[in-house]
This record gives C-alpha cells, structure tokens and sequence, in this order.
C-alpha cells in the first residue's frame, strides 16, 4: 500500500506517519506537490490513501468520488458533519488539528508584535470569518498571545520530533 502527501514533513505526511505507527503497518510514501494531483491519484487508484485538509477534498467527498473515513480534531467539522473524529472510530486521543499563523522577522520590536496580536484576534472573533472559516472545515480558534503561541509551537516541536526521528524523514526532502 501507498500513502499520499502535499509533500515531505507536512501535517499530512506526518499524520500518515502516526498512523502507520499506531497501527504497525509498513505504508510507502509517496509525495506530491500539492493537494490537487494527489487527490487525483487517490481518487484515481494509485495511491491507497492521504490525510488532507477538508476544503481540497469536500467536493470529492460529496460527489462519491472520495470516502472520508475520518478527521484528525478531536470534534467534528461543521463542513463534513457526517465525518466523525478519527479517536471516535478506534483511535483513542487523535488529535492533530493543523494550524496557521501569522510570523515575522525575530527583530520586529515587542509593541508591534502585540499590536497585530491584538489585530490578528479581533479579526478572528469576528462573526463573519469564523463562518467562513467553518464553512470551509476549519475549527475557529481564538488567536493566542504570542508568547501562548511560542509555547505551544515548542511543545508541538517536541511532540512531532519523536515522530519524525522514527520515520526517517529529518532529512528525507
């Protein structure tokens, strides 16, 4: 069997690394430049499966063409309802919601770092992107501060490392 990723170290390679790891399967890796022509193979047969973000894969899945077995978040997706959690189908405790942020250059000073925070999380709790952002699978997340954020990408850091020191793939690119 073969898996399918946008590609080397993404969220969607390393989601099919855990996966293999959790169920001792022996999976080959194949990656791709992006969602499009991966999805293409695995709807068209040449590659078994892949994780990939909601929006790329909607309207296979609606049209049949695709079957979603499962999400990564611990809840549901409001843009694939009939979609459960992946730790509601057997997988107790999987949960690697994909994130994004906004960064810049290490010497941006403090005053303005906190000044587009402080932006970043007032757009964020608006209405109106946060149904956007479900509509188009996302799980709206109130921004953090960003020292909360430097936390938590170090605890990810620490909590992918292992993974990825297994799978070979630290310098696989």
């Amino acid at each position: 069997m073969s898996f399918a990723s946008v590609g080397p170290g993404t969220i969607h390679h390393l989601n099919a690394e855990m996966f293999k790891s959790i169920f001792n399967i022996d999976v080959v890796h194949v990656p791709y430049k992006g969602s499009a022509p991966a999805l293409q193979d695995v709807v068209g047969g040449h590659v078994q499966f892949m994780f990939v973000d909601a929006p790329p894969a909607k309207a296979l899945i609606e049209g049949g063409k695709l079957r979603a077995l499962g999400v990564t978040t611990l809840e549901r997706v409001e843009a694939l309802p009939d979609v459960p959690p992946l730790a509601e189908v057997g997988i107790p405790n999987y949960n690697t919601a994909s994130w994004h942020s906004v960064s810049t250059t290490a010497g941006v000073p403090k005053d303005i770092v906190d000044k587009l925070a402080t932006e970043i999380r007032a757009v964020m709790s608006e209405p109106e992107v946060q149904k956007l952002l479900l509509a188009e699978g996302a799980i709206p997340q109130i921004s953090p501060s960003p020292e909360e954020f430097k936390r938590y990408v170090d605890a990810e850091i620490v909590r992918w490392g292992a993974l990825v020191e297994k799978a070979g793939i630290l310098h696989s690119q």
